[in-house]
């Protein structure tokens, strides 16, 4: 079923499959600009489209929670905002391959950001957890090189090996300065004082 325009243009469609239902506006021009969508299993979504009929927006509700992306030109997804079934928010920022450049997540054991590489793969983690923060600083494969931690008892560098095993630790833990050198089972080898 569909409504026209004053010039017999088709500019709204309404359609039932026995998939959901969908509401379709579209522009003089007879283009896809808005379209609304109830699956038989009630999880409603609305898409929005650019000029030339790609894919700009959408917003979704279904049992992974609620989700926006938002894609560029190309139909590429750069931004997507979710909130999942525990109700914990999620941002990522994608370029232009796709590969999350940036993540913003609240979870219940707190705030954290993720960058990455040009490859999707994390390069650096600052989050906060009940313990205190924690930087973490990945290489092009993904394997920890090192990583800052502060906590109760204090603050620690910590230098580690391409397996992601620390082999060097230079803290200050309650109160007293430290420095220990672990060998590749992350055995104590040296320490000072």
């Amino acid at each position: 079923m569909g409504l026209a325009d004053e010039n017999g243009k088709n500019r709204i469609g309404f359609f039932w499959t026995d998939d959901g239902a969908s509401l379709i506006i579209g522009d003089d021009q007879n283009i896809t600009r808005i379209q609304l969508n109830v699956t038989k299993n009630g999880e409603p979504s609305i898409i929005l489209c650019d000029e030339k009929g790609n894919t700009r927006g959408v917003l979704n509700v279904n049992d992974d929670g609620s989700l926006l992306s938002l894609n560029d030109e190309n139909g590429n997804e750069r931004i997507q905002l979710n909130v999942n079934p525990d109700g914990e928010p999620l941002l990522n920022l994608y370029d232009e391959n796709g590969n999350s450049r940036v993540g913003l997540y609240g979870t219940e054991n707190g705030p954290s950001l993720s960058l990455g590489n040009d490859k999707g793969n994390t390069c650096v983690e600052l989050f906060e957890s009940r313990d205190g923060g924690f930087l973490c600083l990945k290489d092009e494969e993904d394997n920890i090189n090192g990583y800052l931690s502060i906590g109760e008892d204090g603050l620690e560098l910590s230098l580690c090996e391409e397996k992601g095993n620390p082999r060097l630790k230079l803290g200050f833990i309650e109160g007293k300065p430290n420095l220990s050198l672990y060998d590749e089972k992350e055995n104590k080898i040296w320490s000072a004082p």
